[in-house]
């Protein structure tokens, strides 16, 4: 009989805490609103890293890009997209229109961050890759 109650109040404790980890996420809209366009380059390609979330949804991507998308169960996630076409590639305009939206979840030592990479060419042969840090994307609350 002890070796039940021990197991109860295991599963209890077990359930308290998964409680507590689901009512600390919430969702928000990420957005890269300000990419600089060296001399007219058009945007091929992006890449963003997400720490402590996962992708919930992501709107207004144009026609003719691939987007992959890894919410891996490490709440480790990453976005790679890229045009297939040279006349599907975006204005740095289009692509702060995009809004991707995630789901916070911060645990243990994991700690909410966005960090990325934004591919731009002017001759479609050579490509420019910019960096992005947390401080580059736009990140808001969701209601």
């Amino acid at each position: 009989m002890a070796c039940r109650w021990k197991s109860v109040v295991f599963c209890a404790s077990v359930l308290c805490a998964v409680g507590t980890a689901a009512n600390s996420t919430a969702n928000y809209s990420v957005r890269i609103p300000n990419v600089k366009s060296v001399g007219g380059a058009a945007i091929v390609a992006f890449e963003v890293d997400i720490a402590a979330g996962a992708v919930q949804s992501i709107s207004n991507i144009p026609i003719g890009w691939y987007i992959t998308i890894d919410n891996n169960a490490s709440w480790q996630t990453r976005i790679k997209a890229n045009s297939q076409l040279g006349s599907a590639s975006l204005t740095p305009q289009a692509l702060s229109k995009c809004e991707i939206v995630v789901r916070k979840n911060e645990f243990g030592d994991l700690k909410f961050q966005v960090t990325g990479t934004v591919s731009s060419t002017k001759d479609y042969r050579e490509e420019r890759q910019v960096h992005l840090s947390m401080g580059d994307f736009s990140v808001t609350p969701l209601r």
